[in-house]
């Protein structure tokens, strides 16, 4: 088990429709009293579009945080699990754009996601027979903190590229990013 690994996202970021200065959305109210509200469908879509690529972010955080705290019983089922989710995701980015153009914002999660898959077929295999094994030495936690340690940095890395693109995209589509604790 890596006792240290925290997600580096504990908040869901996600799109609200609104904005304080309401500036894409208008309302027209004529002399009867009826009012109609027309709502700007490309700022819709892009509260949608964001709001599918952070849940796909918080459900990848989740399946890792299950494999670093999964028991010597689970591992190799959540490891499963977790090489499922990663070909379904990668392929899923791969049909994404917004409006028809490639976004960074999608570049930037493809690459958080391949980052995990090259983690999974890569170092972390050294690292699943440790957490197997029921009593280790000090040298072998010494090694699970190491690559714990090391994960988590090359993660933030990837994160934050993440979050600086989402920015982006949110502020050229004046959508407002909320913080939602999880």
């Amino acid at each position: 088990m890596l006792k240290k690994y925290i997600p580096i996202l504990t908040l869901l970021i996600v799109s609200c429709g609104g904005n304080e200065t309401a500036e894409t959305t208008e309302e027209n109210i004529d002399t009867n009293s009826n009012s109609e509200i027309i709502i700007d469908q490309e700022r819709v879509s892009a509260v949608e579009f964001n709001n599918e690529l952070t849940f796909m972010q918080h459900d990848m955080l989740s399946l890792v945080s299950e494999l670093f705290q999964s028991d010597s019983a689970n591992i190799e089922a959540n490891y499963s699990n977790i090489l499922f989710e990663i070909d379904i995701k990668l392929d899923k980015l791969s049909k994404m754009s917004f409006d028809g153009t490639e976004t960074p914002f999608v570049n930037a999660m493809t690459d958080l996601v391949e980052f995990y898959k090259e983690e999974m077929n890569g170092e972390f295999q050294e690292i699943m027979p440790l957490l197997k094994k029921a009593d280790l030495s000090s040298a072998e936690l010494d090694q699970l903190d190491a690559y714990d340690l090391a994960f988590a940095k090359r993660e933030k890395a990837m994160f934050e590229k993440v979050i600086e693109e989402q920015d982006k995209f949110a502020k050229q589509h004046n959508i407002r990013l909320e913080e939602q604790a999880q």
